[in-house]
């Protein structure tokens, strides 16, 4: 029950991220590089806040099957809240021969691109976040699950600054910037000569990574700013597909040619991203 109870879950969870980016693009059609770091922002502050309050709140003694509960009884509210409030549908009225149809939009080559480089950068960051503690296995645990703290609570700034200054600069060129950045940084970090140094550019490399996702989708958004709810769907599930990609096959690298090369692919692949990110902007 509990692994069929899953699909339901993602099925939702995957709409919930879907058309939020959509509804997002839609709101804030001036401001779109704020306003996606805004909402990403709010996500990565809960991924670094729940594992602290999960784990202090199991070793209190509260059953982990109550805390699921919980998170369920939390999710009525919002859902309440988000029916009674007045949203845009997502639709627009537009000139026909200026937009692109569904199945041409699918098939877009810019739109195409800009999946496959939040398809990279998703697999590199799920990658860092997720074999991360295994990577400095040479530390302490304490250590290392610092250092994942310190990951997320880099993404978190980096989102937070970035929103600030998102929309200042074109979109394109920011994630171009910020996706080399990070390659580079994590790079660096996989051949420090100390396990100090390695967690300090982890960090920076989170904060340079913090913008990279909310920027794309808003690429695609000035782009295609008549079909929000289908490029945030769109760019959504190319998201996914790089976060179950890249993450497993860490683990066969691991135990081939070793962890550090399997966590130097994963600043390759931001690198990718930046030079898939050149293409759009060329186009």
């Amino acid at each position: 029950m509990f692994v069929l109870g899953v699909v339901p879950f993602g099925i939702g969870c995957g709409t919930v991220d879907g058309s939020g980016n959509g509804l997002i693009l839609d709101l804030f059609p001036a401001a779109r590089g704020r306003a996606l770091n805004l909402l990403h922002f709010c996500f990565s502050a809960g991924a670094l806040a729940c594992p602290a309050v999960v784990g202090r709140t199991v070793e209190a003694g509260v059953p982990w099957r109550g805390l699921l509960i919980a998170t369920s009884v939390v999710g009525v509210p919002i859902a309440m809240l988000f029916a009674r409030a007045v949203m845009p549908s997502g639709r627009h009225a537009v000139d026909r021969g200026a937009s692109a149809g569904a199945g041409r939009l699918l098939l877009d080559r810019v739109l195409l691109v800009l999946g496959i480089a939040i398809a990279c950068y998703v697999a590199s960051e799920v990658g860092v976040s997720n074999w991360l503690v295994r990577f400095l296995e040479a530390a302490p645990l304490e250590v290392a699950t610092t250092a994942l703290t310190l990951y997320w609570a880099g993404l978190t700034i980096g989102r937070l600054g970035s929103a600030r200054i998102g929309d200042r600069f074109d979109h394109t060129a920011f994630a171009t910037l910020a996706s080399a950045a990070t390659g580079i940084l994590i790079l660096l970090a996989v051949i420090a000569p100390s396990t100090g140094l390695s967690i300090a550019l982890f960090g920076a490399a989170g904060i340079s990574s913090g913008p990279i996702f909310p920027l794309i989708v808003a690429i695609g958004g000035d782009r295609y700013p008549d079909r929000s709810a289908a490029i945030g769907g769109y760019l959504a599930g190319a998201a996914v597909v790089g976060g179950i990609s890249y993450p497993p096959v860490m683990g066969f690298l691991s135990v081939t040619v070793g962890l550090p090369a399997a966590m130097a692919g994963a600043g390759a692949l931001s690198l990718a991203a930046a030079l898939v990110l050149v293409v759009v902007r060329r186009r």
